[in-house]
This record gives C-alpha cells, sequence and structure tokens, in this order.
C-alpha cells in the first residue's frame, strides 16, 4: 500500500511540476514576465491538494455505487458530490495560494483583493478541477468493472487447477487507465492553446463516465456498442498523437448486431499504439476490421508499426493484455474461437479474434441495456 500512495504523490507532484513548467514556457512564449518558480509553486499546490482528495473521492463513488437507488439518482449524487468537493478544493487551494505562495514569493503588491481574485479565478481553476474528479469516478467504475468481472470468472471455472489458474491470472491482472491521465495531461496543455479541442476532449470523457456507468459488470455487449465505445477512445487518442495518428474501420454493416465480449477491442488497439504507433515519429496507421464468415464473426486490429525481433515479439505475446483476452475468449467460447497474433512480414502487428456469431434480437438488446 505504501509503494501504491508513493507512486500516486510522485504523479500528482510531476503534474504539477510538468503543467507549472508548461505554463511557464507559454507565458514566456507570449511575452508575459511570470516566474516559473511561482507558476510551478502554484500548480504544485493545486494538484498536490487533488493527491489529498483522491481516496476520499475514490471512497465516495464506491459508497454511491452500493446504494440501492436508481442510475439516474446515483448519477444526481455523484453531481452534487462533484459540486461539493470541487469547490471545496477551489477554496483551501485559493487560500494556500494567494496567503502563502504570493507572499512567500514577494509578490503581495502585485495582487489586489482577495475576494475579486477568488471569483475571477473559478472557471479555469474548477474546469480542471472537475476533469480531474472525472478522471477518478471513471478509474473507480472501471476497476469495479473488471472486479465484476474476475468475480464471474472464477465461479465459471469447475476444476481446482483452473480456479488456481484464474486466481493466479486475477491477481496479476489490474486495470491501467493509462490514456485517462494522458487524455488529462493533454487537456491542460490544450487549455493554454486552443480551448475548443480541450472543450471537445472533455465531452469525450464525459462520454466515457455515462458508457462506463450505463455498463458496469456486463460481460457481453453488440458490436454497435464496442465500436461506440473504442471510437470515443480513439477520438481522445487522435488528439493526443497530434496528427500521427489515423484509424480505418471496415466494418461489414451486418454484423454491428453481433454480440462480442465487453472492451475486448480497447485493449488491442490499446497494445497496437504502444507497441506500433508509438515507437514512430511519424505515427501510422491502425486497422479494424469485423466481417460475417460463415456462421463465425471475425475480428482484426491492424498497425502498420515496424516489424518485431523475434525476442520482442514473444514476449509481447506473453504480455498481460493478450494473455486476459486469450483467457476471456477461453472462458466464454472454449474451443469454439480462434485467437492469432501475427508479426506480419516486413511491417505491422495483426490480431486476429473468430468467434460464434450470435445475432442478438430486440428482447437479448433490452436485456443488455437494462
Amino acid at each position: 500500500m505504501k509503494k501504491n500512495w508513493s507512486w500516486y504523490l510522485l504523479f500528482f507532484l510531476f503534474m504539477g511540476i510538468l503543467i507549472g513548467g508548461a505554463s511557464a514556457y507559454f507565458y514566456q512564449a507570449a511575452g508575459k514576465d511570470l516566474s516559473t518558480i511561482y507558476l510551478i509553486s502554484k500548480q504544485v499546490t493545486f494538484w498536490l491538494l487533488w493527491f489529498v482528495m483522491y481516496q476520499p473521492v475514490y471512497v465516495l463513488t464506491h459508497k454511491i455505487n452500493q446504494t440501492k437507488y436508481s442510475q439516474k439518482f446515483r448519477l444526481g449524487l455523484q453531481i452534487s458530490a462533484s459540486l461539493v468537493i470541487v469547490f471545496f478544493h477551489y477554496v483551501f487551494y485559493f487560500l494556500l495560494w494567494y496567503y502563502t505562495i504570493i507572499p512567500g514569493l514577494g509578490l503581495s503588491k502585485e495582487y489586489g483583493p482577495p475576494i475579486p481574485i477568488f471569483l475571477v479565478n473559478i472557471p479555469d481553476t474548477m474546469v480542471l478541477s472537475f476533469i480531474i474528479y472525472g478522471a477518478i469516478v471513471l478509474a473507480r467504475y472501471v476497476s469495479n468493472y473488471y472486479k465484476k468481472y474476475k468475480e464471474e470468472e472464477l465461479k465459471s471455472i469447475q476444476t481446482a487447477e483452473k480456479l488456481a489458474q484464474a486466481e493466479l491470472r486475477a491477481l496479476k491482472m489490474q486495470l491501467h487507465p493509462h490514456f485517462l491521465f494522458n487524455t488529462l495531461h493533454a487537456i491542460s496543455a490544450l487549455m493554454h492553446k486552443d480551448i475548443i479541442i480541450a472543450e471537445k476532449m472533455i465531452n469525450r470523457l464525459s462520454e466515457l463516465l455515462r458508457y462506463s456507468l450505463k455498463n458496469t459488470g456486463q460481460q457481453l455487449v453488440s458490436l454497435r456498442q464496442e465500436l461506440e465505445f473504442l471510437e470515443l477512445y480513439l477520438e481522445i487518442e487522435k488528439v493526443r498523437f497530434q496528427g500521427r495518428l489515423k484509424v480505418n474501420l471496415h466494418i461489414d454493416s451486418r454484423s454491428l448486431d453481433a454480440e462480442v465480449p465487453h472492451l475486448i477491442l480497447q485493449p488491442l488497439v490499446e497494445n497496437a499504439l504502444k507497441h506500433g504507433i508509438a515507437p514512430q515519429a511519424k505515427g501510422g496507421i491502425i486497422t479494424i476490421t469485423a466481417q460475417q464468415v460463415k456462421e463465425t464473426l471475425l475480428l482484426k486490429v491492424y498497425d502498420n508499426g515496424k516489424s518485431m525481433t523475434a525476442t520482442h515479439f514473444a514476449h509481447l505475446k506473453e504480455g498481460i493484455g493478450l494473455e486476459n483476452t486469450r483467457l476471456r475468449l477461453h472462458q466464454l467460447y472454449d474451443n469454439k474461437h480462434k485467437f492469432q497474433v501475427d508479426n506480419c512480414q516486413g511491417k505491422g502487428f495483426e490480431v486476429s479474434i473468430d468467434i460464434p456469431l450470435k445475432i442478438l434480437q430486440v428482447n437479448e438488446y433490452q436485456s443488455i441495456n437494462s
């Protein structure tokens, strides 16, 4: 636990230093003379206060999710809680900033009375705070989904040997929503350059949160739903990659109502981004295909990154992400599926999934969405 909290502390401290340094750079580029130490101190204070409030928000989200109220009522509670917590965070942050940082750096003469400054800084500061709050809440719901998935997986295993293996894998399986924190960093940077794009990313984060609330604990969804979530994720990643990422979707319209495991594509795309696109300065292309082949549904994720060495490829195939996907498919479909990972000759990396085709009917849609 101590090690985990140390990493959290380092992350929030790093974000404060990073954004403070970035702010200093942008102000200097704009010809504004503001102390780098002042800007970094201001941001470090802001982010360290969120480190202090991280665990209370995380626990509160869990408590709200455990209530027996309707989904709309729980969402209302969450929004109300966010308003209160974000406001109190801003109050504490402002008090530390105005009465500690400013006097400590000898800048008191440059600022007027506290109340006007307090009111003027509310919009910019609280927008970022709502984003951070949303990221914490989303992390909690996604983590809760994987916890429920692990419990269902353990129940489905029949033999003691399989149970022991699944428990070992479940202990190793952890959700690391890197894209949430990367998105948060990207939004923070964009706030200084392009507020319109920053607002779009905020909207995408909100949609991801709504999707997570709606589908918490769901094992199977339609391909249409899976692609909707994937497109939200990819829109955020496209902004983060700043023009270095192109995505091609080749989806057979007949397959949109086919049943697929929930969140089966996102880990594969994240894997392609990490190992295929990110290492290339010029970026690359990810191609996602879905088509009916007789009585099966064929899904493919391909990236045109550089070819891997045999050692690197073998290590990648044994990674937790692909291994977890392989285990999920086995538990859901036993031997009635195919899961193949290919290091394409010359260039690229491809993962293909072949599962039994099941077209969802109206009543099954209602069951999934209820």
